[in-house]
């Protein structure tokens, strides 16, 4: 017997015509409307998810290390696991641990540049509207600091390295001092390096005498000024 030409062929992948899907009508009536966003992934479910993971990696666990036990946190243990199973040739904490020290140092340079942009653009906005308020209240006149950011000619800046050092005000003084300091050290030092190979070579009794009496004096300045320097150096406060 012949089929009919328009007669549908049922098989696989070809239902039954009454039980297909008709054209705008969901297969699964029931399910999630379209258009609607997923009730896990709300904002609220999203920001609790955070806060919970973040106090369990913040909480803290008892751990033994070097034969004494301290507490660590989560994430701090989970760190220290992963350093271990590195060093005993775990490919997996290898790798792990070399993507996170990638991953932290590529942060530390973007900061650091941030920084030094940031440090940049605030010295050249400005170090002018500073020189003019120091100009006007040397002049009398009662006038709002301009900024309530440092200020600007107090932020030293090394382009080669990006280093920013922001001092406190009132320390340019300090800066002088210090580098006055510094120069008055290094340069009783070198008499100390210079006389003590003179010594060695001296030719007589009272040649030698002559120099150890001048190295003892250069290494009493030494020793005067080391103990300055380590407590008063505005590089020892950087």
């Amino acid at each position: 017997m012949a089929r009919k030409k328009n007669e549908h062929k049922v098989g696989y992948g070809k239902p039954p015509v009454h039980s297909q899907f008709k054209p705008g009508q969901s297969g699964n009536p029931k399910g999630r409307p379209a258009g609607s966003k997923n009730r896990f992934l709300t904002k609220g479910t999203e920001n609790a998810l955070v806060q919970r993971v973040d106090k369990f990696l913040s909480a803290e666990i008892t751990i033994k290390e070097n034969g004494k036990t301290r507490k660590v946190s989560h994430i701090e243990a989970s760190l220290k696991a992963t350093l271990a199973n590195a060093l005993k040739g775990r490919v997996g904490s290898q790798k792990l641990m070399y993507e996170m020290a990638q991953m932290t140092a590529e942060k530390q340079e973007r900061s650091k540049k941030e920084l030094l942009e940031s440090a940049l653009n605030y010295k050249y906005r400005f170090t002018k509207d500073f020189e003019e308020w120091d100009r006007y209240r040397a002049e009398g006149h009662d006038t709002e600091r301009p900024h309530d950011g440092p200020d600007p000619r107090l932020i030293h800046i090394n382009e080669e390295t990006g280093e920013v050092i922001v001092l406190q005000e009132g320390m340019e003084e300090r800066i002088a001092e210090d580098t006055q300091l510094i120069a008055e050290l290094r340069e009783n030092e070198r008499d100390v390096a210079r006389l003590n190979h003179l010594i060695k070579q001296a030719q007589n009794e009272k040649e030698k005498m002559s120099l150890v009496r001048q190295r003892d004096s250069a290494q009493s300045m030494v020793n005067i000024l080391m103990p300055v320097y380590a407590q008063f150096s505005i590089y020892k406060d950087s």
